[in-house]
């Protein structure tokens, strides 16, 4: 009974023996097992920027202020300014005054903006800096915040600057029309070329102001050079526009006028107004600082 205990066991040995062999056999010549891929990353979105974009027509109260009728009829007062802006990501430029100007919202939603514009060079022009321009959106006011801002002139014309710092109290918004040339405008021209050169002794500079309309691509309307008030129809293509008339140059002289404008996405205009008279003189103007006239 001993001896066949003995040999079962020994049996039995062998049997757990070649199992475990074979087993060890298998792992060797298996493929090894890929380690486990790691997880991807989780995407995450960046926040949307606030929304700034638009012409906003904003209500501030005047704390302190420069120029000849500052402490007549400004000085803690609520005064406005129209402001255009365009927006691309948190990216901000505009239009404020004569001055292009841009920015950045931050996360938090705050915009700062700054800009500068040198006088342009005919009399009575004055130079434009938005120092200060700090706002957020808020839901009953439209915005809230702070600016500072001067409108310079030099020289005998020095009193006559302005200039203002204090809170934004509110504004409105409306959508900024970034391609059409519907509007009024206002600024300078000088002429730039004449011809024959002799004919043009003196400089020809002063104020410009353009009134047009534009419908479907078809505009019309008048560009005063002053004194002269132009008369002129054409088409606009995208941010340009060549518009065409007749001008009464003299008594016997009449002109043709042609008028070639670019608009930009805050709404600047500039461009050139040629004169060709009847009698071979012709005439180049320069629109200078030209920028939507906001107090129509």
């Amino acid at each position: 009974m001993v001896n066949r205990a003995v040999a079962r066991g020994r049996t039995t040995g062998a049997h757990v023996t070649l199992i475990v062999a074979a087993l060890a056999g298998a792992s060797c010549h298996s493929s090894p097992v890929a380690p486990a891929s790691p997880l991807s990353p989780t995407a995450v979105t960046a926040p949307t920027a606030a929304n700034f974009a638009g012409e906003w027509s904003i209500v501030y109260h005047v704390d302190s202020c420069i120029g000849r009728y500052c402490y007549i009829s400004h000085i803690n007062r609520d005064e406005t300014l129209v402001v255009r802006l365009v927006q691309i990501g948190d990216r901000v430029t505009g239009l404020v005054g004569s001055a292009d100007v841009e920015g950045v919202v931050t996360p938090d939603g705050s915009l700062s903006l700054r800009g500068f514009a040198a006088a342009a060079p005919v009399p009575l022009a004055a130079s434009f800096e938005l120092k200060q321009f700090e706002a957020r959106l808020h839901a009953e006011h439209g915005l809230t915040g702070h600016l500072d801002f001067a409108s310079l002139m030099s020289g005998d014309y020095s009193a006559y600057s302005y200039g203002a710092t204090g809170p934004i109290m509110s504004a409105s918004r409306r959508p900024l029309d970034t391609t059409s040339f519907n509007g009024s405008w206002r600024g300078y021209y000088t002429r730039t070329a004449c011809a024959p050169a002799e004919s043009c002794a003196f400089p020809e500079q002063d104020d410009a102001t353009v009134t047009l309309e534009d419908s479907a691509g078809t505009v019309s309307g008048t560009v005063t050079l002053w004194p002269r008030r132009l008369e002129v129809t054409g088409r606009s293509s995208g941010k340009n526009a060549e518009l065409r008339g007749h001008y009464q140059w003299s008594r016997d002289v009449t002109a043709e006028v042609v008028v070639r404008a670019e608009r930009s996405s805050t709404g600047r205009l500039t461009g050139t107004v040629e004169l060709l008279a009847s009698n071979g003189l012709s005439r180049v103007f320069t629109l200078l600082s030209v920028v939507p006239d906001s107090t129509r």
